[in-house]
C-alpha cells in the first residue's frame, strides 16, 4: 500500500503520521536539500496544497510536494500523533484485500514496528512464528510509549510475549506466554488484536532469518 492509501476524516487536521528507525528514532528522508523528519500532515482540497490534496511533509510548509506515493511494507507500522483536541480523528485504510497469509521478516535486530495488517480482528495466536523465533518477542505499548502492563500472577507484568513450542513442553499447549510466565503455565493466544493495532517485535541479534504469519482476512 502507499501513504495515499490512508484517508484520514476531517477530525485529521493537526495530527500527523511518523515513521521511526529500528532503534526508535524518527525516520529521516530528503527534502529541500537536506535532512527532514518522515512526519506526514494531511492537506485537503481546500488547504490549496501545489499538488493536490493528500500527504505532505511536515517540514514543507507551502505543500509543494505530495507524498502519496510514499511506499508502506505491508505489515509494517507507523506512529499516529494525534492532536489533543481532536478526539475524533480517524484513518480509514482503503484498498484491496490481501487473500493469502502475509508472512514478516525483520531485517534488524532489536525493535521492529508491526501490527495487525488485517482488516478485520484477530487474536495473538492466529499470529506464526516461525521456527527460528525462539529468543524474539513481541511487546505491546500503552499510547503514551511505555510498555503495556498486565495481572499475571497477582502482579503488573510487562505485555511482553514469547512463543512455546510443543516441545518446550509448556502446561497450556504451543502458543504465546508472557515473558514473565516462566513457567508456561498460562496460553495468551486467545489475546485480542483490533485491525490495524500496532505492536514491537524485537529481534533477536541471531535470529536473522525469523518471521510471524499474519492470516489472510479473507
Amino acid at each position: 500500500m502507499t501513504l495515499g492509501d490512508l484517508v484520514p476524516n476531517d477530525e485529521f487536521v493537526y495530527s500527523s503520521i511518523t515513521f521511526m528507525t529500528p532503534g526508535g528514532a524518527t525516520a529521516k528522508t530528503t527534502f529541500g536539500g537536506k535532512q527532514v523528519a518522515q512526519k506526514y500532515v494531511y492537506w485537503a482540497a481546500e488547504d490549496d496544497p501545489e499538488e493536490g490534496a493528500g500527504w505532505y511533509l511536515y517540514a514543507d510548509e507551502d505543500g509543494e510536494t505530495n507524498q502519496n506515493a510514499t511506499v508502506l511494507p505491508f505489515g509494517d507500522g507507523f506512529l499516529v500523533q494525534r492532536s489533543a483536541t481532536e478526539t475524533e480523528a480517524n484513518l480509514v485504510y482503503s484498498g484491496s484485500v490481501k487473500d493469502t497469509p502475509t508472512t514478516k521478516g525483520f531485517a534488524n535486530s532489536g525493535y521492529n514496528i508491526c501490527g495487525n495488517c488485517s482488516p478485520t480482528g484477530i487474536t495473538l495466536g492466529d499470529i506464526t512464528p516461525n521456527d527460528e523465533f525462539v529468543y524474539s518477542s513481541i511487546t505491546f505499548m500503552t499510547p503514551g510509549g511505555a510498555t503495556a502492563k498486565t495481572t499475571f500472577g497477582g502482579k503488573q507484568v510487562a505485555q511482553k510475549y514469547v512463543y512455546w513450542a510443543a516441545e518446550d513442553d509448556p502446561e497450556e499447549g504451543a502458543g504465546w506466554y508472557l515473558y514473565a510466565d516462566e513457567d508456561g503455565e498460562t496460553n495468551q493466544n486467545s489475546l485480542p488484536l483490533a485491525a490495524g493495532e500496532g505492536f514491537l517485535v524485537q529481534r533477536s541479534a541471531t535470529e536473522t532469518e525469523a518471521t510471524l504469519t499474519i492470516p489472510s482476512a479473507l
